[in-house]
């Protein structure tokens, strides 16, 4: 039976354009994608959108700061939402650093995209389609962007999908005794008796209740294994990190 190989690479965050370091993991991961088939194994790539995080709410709060007549702000509204987005990409790829600038300057704006993360990731009705709204158009253009660059994908999966497996996930490292509370976190150790460096715990839960990319990166393990049952998964990282098989 062929190996079933599971590409990782570029890892681009929706709302953002791409930079050389998407490029470079893209490329790379692609030709290991092609040279896998080549050798006969089923090797399936998979961008990994960032689409989960606090840039989403930035976007929202900085949506809501400039045009706050959008419907997706009212609570009470609870009709059909429009099937366009409210923004193109160029204007969406504007937005972001815009509102990111701000946020640094200005604590109770960056509170309100805090809150607009939050509730996004929890439902809020206007805030999950804006979230869409930032998805359709995000991923359109990377489509071309990568097209041009002579790479394709053939999962499109999100941070996002992950989110399902985070409960089961934390309470198993829980129950076998690897995350534990620290300062208020739950924290997995994973230094190794062989590493040179102290390495910190990884943070799996904030002390506010709040995961991180390293909860998400777990937990789409644990999607991968589930849907695909893969015999390796290879990861393409940046230059600062090693490329690792993780089996």
């Amino acid at each position: 039976m062929p190996l079933l190989g599971y590409r990782r690479d570029s890892g681009p965050n929706v709302a953002k354009p791409l930079h050389v370091g998407h490029l470079r993991t893209a490329i790379i991961g692609e030709s290991i994608k092609r040279v896998g088939r080549y050798l006969g194994y089923k090797m399936l790539g998979d961008v990994h959108l960032g689409d989960w995080g606090l840039q989403i709410g930035l976007i929202i709060a900085e949506l809501k700061r400039r045009s706050p007549e959008l419907i997706y702000f009212d609570i009470s509204y609870q009709g059909e939402y429009p099937r366009e987005a409210p923004f193109n990409i160029t204007e969406l790829e504007e937005i972001y650093p815009t509102a990111s600038n701000y946020a640094k300057s200005n604590l109770a704006f960056m509170e309100e995209a805090k809150q607009a993360t939050f509730l996004f990731q929890n439902g809020h009705r206007g805030y999950v389609e804006i979230w869409q709204h930032i998805l359709n158009v995000s991923i359109e253009d990377l489509k071309k962007n990568y097209a041009n660059l002579n790479v394709y994908f053939d999962l499109w999966k999100k941070e996002s999908d992950a989110q399902v497996y985070i409960p089961k996930m934390i309470e198993n490292l829980k129950n076998n005794g690897f995350a534990y509370i620290s300062d208020g976190a739950l924290v997995m150790d994973v230094k190794d008796a062989a590493d040179a460096k102290d390495m910190p715990p990884c943070i799996l839960v904030k002390s506010d209740g709040a995961t991180l990319y390293s909860t998400t990166d777990l937990a789409t393990i644990i999607e991968r294994m589930e849907l695909y049952n893969p015999d390796e998964i290879i990861y393409i990282v940046d230059s600062q990190i090693s490329p690792e098989v993780c089996k």
